[in-house]
């Protein structure tokens, strides 16, 4: 069985049938930093500004830094 996939926007989160998502951002010093929560059984899609790929994650907190 594959994974069933969420979206949300920069600073959306809440319940899905899944579980909590989540999505946040914020600077720090100079660079971005990324923070998600994607429910179990689930998998995301994290997109950065300027970064035309990607990065796909699978469920649990995730921290991204560019």
């Amino acid at each position: 069985m594959s994974a069933a996939r969420c979206r949300r926007g920069p600073t959306e989160g809440g319940a899905t049938p899944y579980g909590r998502a989540e999505a946040g951002w914020r600077r720090g010093g100079e660079e971005l930093v990324v923070e998600v929560l994607v429910p179990p059984g689930t998998r995301a899609e994290v997109r950065l500004p300027g970064d035309d790929t990607p990065l796909e994650v699978g469920a649990g907190r995730h921290v991204v830094r560019r």
